[in-house]
């Protein structure tokens, strides 16, 4: 597991720096506004964390924040630079790498369990995100724990 709390230090940094720079620095006339705004995103987050391994739809999404399927797009993309299922699959993808290390689940079943109903869209995903293919990181660990 070297190097794992790295890529997690690193993935909260990205998420504090995007809210930094995307929430709190813009200037709102209204501050009950932007607290608003704020709650909005932490609910719409928070839904995507706790939801990451099921089906999930724009319009559960939406529902949970209680706007409309449309503006729930455009609020998530003003705030975090990146769609909501942008987020969606880079969270999933963050949350599959334990399990890869970990070594114990074949790659279609950690695909199943973060939330990916077809594991060769998961390698494509992963190689996207992560710039190697999922048994390619899986084996780089090993090799790593195994020199050590």
């Amino acid at each position: 597991m070297p190097g794992f709390e790295l890529v997690i230090c690193q993935t909260l940094l990205q998420i504090w720096n995007t809210l930094y720079t995307n929430v709190w620095s813009e200037i709102s006339p209204d501050p009950s506004a932007q607290y608003k705004d704020i709650e909005r995103l932490r609910k719409t987050i928070t839904y995507l964390q706790e939801h990451y391994h099921e089906h999930v739809t724009l319009g559960a999404i939406a529902e949970n924040v209680n706007i409309c399927a449309s503006e729930c797009c455009r609020f998530f993309k003003r705030h975090m630079n990146q769609t909501i299922f942008e987020y969606l699959l880079e969270y999933r993808i963050e949350k599959s790498l334990p399990l890869l290390i970990k070594g114990e689940d074949s790659i279609t079943s950690i695909a199943q369990m973060v939330g990916f109903s077809n594991p060769a869209y998961f390698g494509k995903v992963f190689h996207q995100v992560m710039r190697c293919s999922p048994s390619d990181y899986r084996k780089s660990f090993i090799s790593k724990t195994q020199k050590v």
